[in-house]
């Protein structure tokens, strides 16, 4: 870290007279579409002004906000670019591939029907995404456990169930049972 005579608490750092040479962006080069990532701009030499704006080359693919969040919207590739603030010469790309989405589906149901109901009852949910389920037990009736693909978890009287990180076909279960006096 180099501080400079003409450094205050709210200016140490970087400074106009240190001039930009170059902006190098690291992160990831693949996002799926409907997901997001985040890259990083530096620049060189250091000192020089971090202040960078972002630009996507086409944003049917890609789009890219002021903080280097890059969100993928359809399959195929696109160039980011980080521009210097201060000297709008100096810039880098960096080339990200949108990958198709994948989805899962998601279907939910209840042991009895007259027990309670469930909703959604089905929903396609992007890979590595979260579901919330509510759940509505009948009057007398309460909830008893989840089943997930075979695999039962217990469950204490909830209204929801929040199914995180899908990565596949999902059936799931809701038990209900009648409530205790």
């Amino acid at each position: 870290w180099i501080v400079y005579d003409q450094d205050t608490i709210e200016y140490i750092g970087y400074h106009e007279s240190i001039q930009i040479e170059s902006i190098t962006i690291s992160g990831p080069q693949e996002v799926m579409a409907g997901k997001q990532i985040t890259l990083m701009a530096s620049t060189n030499p250091l000192g020089s002004s971090p202040k960078v704006t972002w630009s996507s080359s086409n944003s049917s693919f890609a789009t890219v906000n002021e903080n280097g969040v890059v969100v993928g919207v359809a399959e195929g590739e696109v160039t980011i670019t980080a521009t210097s603030v201060v000297n709008p010469d100096i810039y880098n790309t960096y080339t990200i591939i949108v990958t198709e989405a994948i989805y899962y589906n998601v279907t939910i149901t209840s042991n009895n029907l007259n027990w309670g109901t469930v909703s959604p009852t089905s929903s396609s949910v992007l890979d590595e995404s979260d579901l919330l389920i509510n759940i509505n037990p009948e009057e007398g009736y309460i909830v008893d456990s989840i089943d997930m693909n075979g695999i039962l978890t217990e469950l204490t009287n909830v209204s929801t169930d929040l199914v995180e990180n899908i990565t596949s076909n999902l059936t799931i279960i809701i038990n209900f049972k009648l409530g205790e006096a």
